[in-house]
């Protein structure tokens, strides 16, 4: 048996035999593993926290016969936060199934973990959950190798100011000469722009109708379910949430 330490967030936990629940982390360095977590449904266990998702933390790991075992757990960020404000707990929810879907067990993609960090950061320090998980999204999607072309027309190139559409199949922007796709307003297609040409920060000082980066987050998800071919059920429930909130 050895044991290790690595930085890292519980993506998510699923029950597992009668106190224990096994948990899916992204460790820095490492990359995406499963290990138990024993005793930590006991309301005394010192490492219940550990088996959260949005815990960020310095885990500490047992190896035997190929499994791990969480045996330490020192937090190292608090998003503690998140789980207060209904909006940000789902964009962040969000975030992490799409960061799950988009990484593989036991490998690394620690860039992508460090967008997702950063994402994460930007909901605690105060940022709008709308447009954050509207740049994270689209941000995402880059770095896997799937980025939107929202500059001019995918297909014949044309930057022409006339209607446009979002095509899932081309990955991007489509006059209406050239195919069919999501309509999108000259706001959204502008904002949808503006995703790669500026920092996160940026991003969320861009002054337009919640509903421009809500079309986005729309738009994204049906992006991402298409490259992935399956749903993603926490961007549908932050969706839901959000329409029966406005």
């Amino acid at each position: 048996m050895t044991d290790e330490r690595y930085h890292g967030i519980c993506l998510k936990a699923i029950e597992y035999r009668d106190n224990d629940k096994l948990v899916t982390l992204y460790l820095e360095g490492k990359g995406k593993i499963t290990a138990t977590l024993r005793g930590c449904k006991s309301p005394k266990s010192k490492l219940r926290f550990a088996a959260s998702p949005l815990c960020f933390a310095e885990y500490e790991l047992a190896l035997s016969r190929g499994r791990y075992t969480v045996v330490g757990c020192e937090r190292a960020e608090l998003f503690d936060s998140l789980w207060k404000d209904i909006d940000k707990f789902y964009a962040a929810m969000s975030m992490l199934e799409v960061f799950s879907k988009f990484t593989y067990e036991n490998e690394k993609n620690d860039i992508l973990f460090l967008t997702l960090l950063k994402s994460l950061k930007q909901l605690k320090d105060g940022g709008d959950a709308e447009k954050t998980l509207a740049y994270y999204l689209t941000d995402a999607v880059s770095k896997i190798g799937y980025g939107i072309g929202a500059e001019r027309c995918i297909k014949c190139g044309n930057a022409s100011s006339g209607s446009k559409k979002f095509s899932l199949r081309e990955g991007g922007i489509v006059c209406s000469d050239c195919g069919n796709g999501i309509a999108l307003s000259s706001d959204v297609a502008e904002v949808l722009r503006e995703c790669s040409r500026v920092s996160l920060s940026e991003f969320c000082d861009i002054e337009r109708d919640k509903n421009v980066f809500f079309n986005i987050i729309y738009i994204l998800k049906r992006y991402i379910e298409h490259i992935l071919q399956e749903k993603i059920e926490s961007l549908s429930q932050y969706l839901d949430i959000v329409s029966k909130n406005s």
